[in-house]
């Protein structure tokens, strides 16, 4: 993810050189997301050189995947290619709980004139890794559209864990009807806590 982005939807500020450090800890940010309260823990992976992908530690720790690239940066774009066949393959190598969303975004939507990437493009990428949404913002300018982003993911995240725990449901009791539905709330969320 981009860290331009990310700061944007943690502080509504925007931070044009943004100073990248590995290692960080998860940021931590509560906010309501369609009325219920969401625990978000960013870890914001800005890789450094072209071949560097999260580890497995990092992707097993993601409930969900913001795929961020640069409208004006092409490598970027080839960048999110590799990335998705990464998580490809660990998705592959761990079996059927790694199922983590995905969500895409283009950003720095605010200079089409320097546009290297055509919107068509990330469409069909988003299409092509079965991303759950797409969108261009520009971290600059959008500060409701980069919070959508953020809260795309955090829905399509929530409806994967209701699906996957009918699932168990499901098989558990036999897939009988009139199962009751258990919102978390804040006190128990699911979210790992340090």
């Amino acid at each position: 993810m981009q860290g331009a982005l990310t700061v944007r939807f943690l502080t509504k500020r925007y931070i044009g050189e943004y100073d990248h450090h590995g290692d960080q800890p998860p940021y931590k940010y509560e906010l309501m997301v369609d009325s219920e309260p969401v625990l978000f823990e960013l870890l914001d992976t800005c890789a450094k050189t072209a071949g560097e992908l999260p580890s497995t530690k990092t992707l097993d720790w993601a409930d969900g995947f913001l795929l961020v690239y640069s409208i004006t940066d092409r490598e970027s774009f080839s960048y999110i290619k590799r990335l998705h066949a990464h998580i490809s393959q660990w998705r592959r190598e761990a079996g059927p709980a790694a199922t983590a969303p995905m969500v895409l975004v283009g950003n720095k939507g605010d200079m089409i004139h320097l546009r290297q990437v055509g919107y068509e493009e990330g469409e069909i990428l988003a299409r092509d890794m079965e991303c759950l949404s797409f969108r261009e913002v520009s971290a600059s300018e959008q500060v409701t559209e980069v919070a959508e982003a953020f809260n795309d993911l955090c829905r399509e995240v929530n409806n994967h864990r209701r699906k996957s725990k009918q699932s168990l449901l499901d098989r558990v009791l036999g897939g009988r009807g009139g199962l009751r539905v258990y919102a978390r709330g804040k006190s128990d969320s699911a979210l790992p806590k340090d």
